[in-house]
């Protein structure tokens, strides 16, 4: 799941470099930012719309899995109380790729 976000954050963020780089040469300053606000309030939508659908990916894969493993309901939800949470490898990295972004911006 976090790896997916780290993609498409890199995905938006490139995006934005590219839109910073080469869009004011191509219809000047002032349009640039009128269509950088613009795209990022879409990406920033679209990021949340695809957040939702990574975290519901996720959660019905480790259910799946813990319905084939447990056979009990109280085994179920024992294990998907220990299962929960956030893996704190790919939630550092994700961090860590947006303090360099916004060190970026």
């Amino acid at each position: 799941m976090y790896l997916e976000a780290i993609v498409i954050y890199s995905f938006f963020y490139i995006e934005s470099c590219l839109e910073n780089f080469f869009l004011p040469k191509i219809i000047g300053t002032e349009q640039t930012k009128l269509v950088s606000y613009c795209v990022s309030i879409i990406m920033l939508i679209i990021i949340g719309f695809c957040g939702n659908l990574l975290y519901i990916n996720k959660a019905k894969r480790t259910i799946k899995k813990v319905e084939e493993k447990f056979p009990e309901y109280e085994q179920q939800k024992e294990y998907l109380n220990k299962k929960g949470g956030t893996t704190l490898l790919y939630a550092t990295i994700l961090l860590i790729i947006i303090i360099v972004a916004v060190a970026l911006s």
